[in-house]
């Protein structure tokens, strides 16, 4: 009681009649949304984290076929004897500075083997999206499952409850007309 901040006795109730009577007080809670019980499944963020990695590469293998375009600088000193084409002696003077610009574009000529691996990153997304919505389904056959069970379960103990009431009625009538000496036996 000194837990509980209050100095009324506690009422302790059991049997059958006390459970009954609990069970047929408590609300049925409201059915969550499967999206919300979707993130508390580990195997749901699993496939997600898949299906992530798994577009990722997608990307990557996407941008490994796109062409390549650079710029490339370059500042040189010919040391070389400009007469010669070999360049057997070494020659100094400032009239050899040179300068390159080149502008390089690349483009990956392995298609096929790129666009295999496109194929397949696209398969292995749509194979995750599947096993998402697989889970999706079963979270929510399992939900409506549990839900007809518990609707089961109520009307059960309502049956029962029906049951005690119209035996506990037939005892208090038979007690009655015993009383009054009518009873059977």
């Amino acid at each position: 009681q000194e837990l509980l901040g209050d100095d009324k006795d506690l009422g302790l109730k059991s049997g059958p009649e006390a459970l009954v009577s609990l069970a047929q007080n408590v609300q049925i809670p409201k059915m969550p949304n499967v999206a919300e019980i979707l993130q508390f499944r580990g195997i749901y963020k699993e496939v997600l984290d898949l299906s992530d990695v798994a577009d990722a590469q997608l990307q990557q293998t996407r941008d490994e076929l796109r062409p390549d375009v650079s710029l490339n600088l370059r500042a040189t000193w010919q040391g070389e004897d400009p007469t010669n084409p070999i360049g057997l002696e070494r020659f100094s003077s400032d009239k050899h500075l040179g300068a390159d610009a080149v502008l390089v574009w690349k483009q990956p000529l392995g298609f096929r083997a790129e666009r295999a691996r496109i194929r397949r990153h696209k398969a292995r997304l749509r194979e995750l999206q599947q096993e998402l919505r697989r889970i999706e389904q079963k979270v929510t056959a399992d939900m409506q499952a549990a839900s007809a069970e518990l609707a089961k379960a109520r009307e059960r103990l309502n049956l029962i409850s029906q049951a005690v009431d119209a035996a506990r009625q037939t005892l208090v009538a038979e007690q009655e007309r015993f009383r009054l000496g009518e009873g059977r036996s």
